[in-house]
């Protein structure tokens, strides 16, 4: 049935990634679409998931794409387990992979043991054969077996040892690194997670004609909605050392090929890639990758969402204007795309601004150190709220690395997530360590309960805090608290300013030095005489202008948020510079 609520208020919304954590998701976003129309949705690896079923859902609000949301939570809870299916050179891997990070290592060698079975047992007939041998030499009965028995363990050893040392380094890196494509396998009784991402994307967006020959869900589709709806997330390039935010990629050298697509989604979507791509390059016989307007929206969840090992990385293709081949051109080389949540798992940095007009939504999903947290939905509106963020105490050697990792990869998204203007808007499901994250075997009470908390997520959102809660979102108050936050560092940023511009008149001042550089400089030369003197002209005027309104800073009794924040330049992913190609110059577009 057709979603007809049209809600007057509007708002963004950004998830953090978690593999199966994302199963909060759907009831959060249920509980806010009557309140809000979703214009900006955003997430990394399984928050990406979330995002483009939310932006497919408010693009199909007028034809029941909220319904079909609805059913999501039931369906996972059924099949989670089944969206998880290993190509079937790796099952015996698979097996040993979830065990392991399910239950344990006691679990996972017994897991190893049972999956390569059939090499075990291989072993215990050499074993026999070498104890039978033995007995028929002369020795006794009970020196024989236990001879044979020696021979057993040392034989399992080495083929175990064998089998995992063939499938991890030689085998899994044939398959991108991924022991789950994506696609549905054969013999499976449910659709593989990328078929059934693909499919629900449709649903939600109220397309629920034939697939094939048809055009999947784009970014572009989205963004010409009325009213129009962006959707952006993360992926990580393995081989450049960098991120990106989809579905833009920088300066348009990437390429695809079909076959590696296809073993990565489903064949409807890549034989729609094919027919408006046009004329592969006469060199490599690969496809350009598409403009952002064209990426379908599966695509960019896939490229954002490839946990490594469980999940293959998403391969393109790039010249490497470094390297040339035999015949003095540049080389096509391979290039892998991971898991967003690699770089950035909660980017809570999308769409925000520093005077927002509708509140940019975010939902964390955190680990529950201490059972005495309190409630495990948390929203810190307060000004005097604490922000909650775990305390690890890593005392193996495992969660020591794993720490280490989790640092590196989330701190820039923690600090930011913590500080005033930006905390007030995140959610925070705390999750145990059975819940969500590697957990394919969740029990349905445990799912649940995942969904449960989205639901309270959603409604602290909207503003209707269940007993116990603190006070709910307020978005006057967090555009009070940015209003602050803004002045104080635009205070900041413009005496730093004055002193370091200086005087004109003085010869050794910057601003006396950019006056004689723009007369003839080295660099963006192009740009006009006039133009190049009026920029300067501006920010003189405007140093000028701050001399008068920003002479000294506004003490007093004012109250300005205590958490420490700095404007400062930072690369807008997706566009950013090719690191290969320093050389290169982005020429402004001016006239004389």
């Amino acid at each position: 049935m057709p979603d007809s609520d049209q809600p007057a208020l509007e708002c963004d919304v950004v998830m953090k990634g978690g593999i199966t954590s994302g199963i909060v998701y759907p009831k959060a976003i249920l509980r806010m679409k009557d309140t809000y129309r979703f214009r900006n949705v955003g997430g990394t690896s399984a928050g990406a998931i979330a995002a483009a079923v939310t932006a497919a859902a408010e693009f199909g609000r007028a034809t029941g794409g909220f319904a079909r949301l609805e059913r999501v939570p039931d369906e996972i809870a059924q099949h989670l387990s089944e969206l998880f299916q290993p190509t079937p050179a790796l099952r015996p891997l698979y097996r040993v992979f979830a065990a392991l990070t399910q239950r344990g290592l006691a679990s996972g060698l017994l897991a190893a043991i049972l999956a390569y079975l059939p090499w075990m047992l291989a072993a215990l007939g050499l074993a026999a054969l070498a104890a039978v041998a033995v007995w028929l030499g002369g020795t006794s009965p009970l020196v024989a077996a236990a001879l044979g028995a020696l021979v057993f363990l040392v034989l399992d050893v080495l083929v175990l040892a064998f089998c995992l040392y063939r499938d991890l380094m030689k085998r899994l890196p044939k398959y991108d690194f991924g022991l789950c494509p994506g696609p549905t396998q054969a013999g499976a009784r449910f659709p593989g997670l990328s078929d059934w991402l693909a499919v629900l994307i449709e649903q939600c967006a109220g397309r629920t004609g034939a697939l094939e020959g048809s055009d999947p869900l784009s970014f572009g589709d989205l963004k010409d909605a009325k009213p129009s709806i962006t959707l952006r997330m993360m992926t990580s390039n393995l081989s450049l050392g960098t991120a990106h935010a989809l579905p833009d990629l920088p300066d348009g050298n990437y390429f695809w090929n079909a076959d590696e697509l296809r073993r990565l989604l489903p064949g409807w979507v890549v034989a729609s890639m094919v027919r408006k791509a046009g004329p592969p390059d006469r060199n490599s016989g690969l496809y350009r990758f598409p403009p952002p307007e064209q990426v379908p929206v599966i695509l960019g969840v896939r490229m954002s969402l490839s946990f490594p090992l469980l999940i293959p990385a998403v391969p393109l293709h790039r010249i490497d204007f470094a390297v040339k081949g035999a015949d003095g051109r540049p080389v096509m080389r391979r290039v892998l795309f991971s898991d967003g949540g690699i770089t950035s798992n909660f980017p809570v940095h999308f769409f925000d601004r520093l005077l927002p007009s509708r509140p940019t939504f975010g939902v964390s999903l955190d680990d529950l150190e201490a059972e005495g947290l309190g409630r495990r939905v948390y929203m810190p509106m307060k000004a005097i709220s604490q922000h909650r963020f775990p305390i690890q105490a890593p005392d193996t050697l495992p969660a020591f690395a794993l720490a280490i990792v989790n640092t590196a990869r989330e701190w820039q998204d923690r600090q930011l997530s913590a500080l005033s203007g930006f905390r007030e808007r995140v959610s925070h499901v705390y999750l145990r360590k059975n819940e969500g994250g590697l957990n394919l075997n969740m029990p349905s009470q445990t799912i649940d309960d995942l969904i449960g908390m989205g639901e309270r997520a959603g409604l602290l959102m909207v503003g209707k805090p269940a007993p116990g809660d603190e006070t709910a979102f307020d978005f006057p108050d967090h555009q009070w608290r940015r209003f602050l936050i803004g002045y104080a560092q635009l205070e900041r940023l413009l005496e730093e300013l004055r002193q370091s511009w200086g005087d004109p008149d003085d010869p050794h001042s910057f601003a006396a030095t950019i006056r004689r550089t723009a007369e003839a400089p080295a660099s963006y030369a192009p740009s006009s005489k006039h133009w190049r003197a009026s920029v300067w002209q501006r920010i003189d005027d405007l140093v000028g202008l701050s001399r008068n309104t920003f002479g000294t800073r506004l003490r007093g009794d004012g109250r300005i948020p205590r958490h420490r924040a700095r404007l400062r330049l930072v690369p807008e992913l997706g566009d950013d510079e090719d690191p290969q190609e320093s050389a290169a110059e982005d020429l402004p577009r001016a006239e004389d």
